[in-house]
């Protein structure tokens, strides 16, 4: 009797999780790293002159989740790269929102908006 531990088809759990055909991988990292990198450049360059925030940032956001989710529709590698890129979409979004909650926080604390 070994005292490896098993998965449900009879494989050795670490030659199951050895193998890159899960529905993540190092593909799908790098994409979303990558995808992070670059949005989350645009958006703080754009947060520079918030004008830019309203008039760049969604018809980019919505080029970028489209093709990431035409990618997922593939299967194997390209499928991961467009779910990583999908969970890079979220980055601009939450930090804008994380942003406008913070500045209204300090608004309401120092009563800059109390009038």
């Amino acid at each position: 009797m070994s005292s490896g531990s098993f998965s449900t088809d009879g494989q050795p759990a670490a030659k199951q999780w050895a193998d890159t055909g899960g529905r993540y991988g190092p593909a799908g990292y790098a994409a979303a790293v990558v995808t992070i990198l670059l949005l989350g450049v645009a958006t703080g360059y754009c947060a520079l002159y918030l004008p830019l925030l309203v008039i760049v940032l969604p018809p980019l956001l919505i080029t970028v989740a489209l093709i990431a989710y035409g990618l997922t529709r593939v299967h194997g590698t390209t499928a991961r790269i467009g779910r990583g890129m999908l969970v890079g979409c979220l980055a601009p979004l939450l930090s804008v929102l994380i942003f406008f909650l913070g500045w209204a926080a300090v608004g309401l604390a120092t009563g800059t908006f109390a009038h």
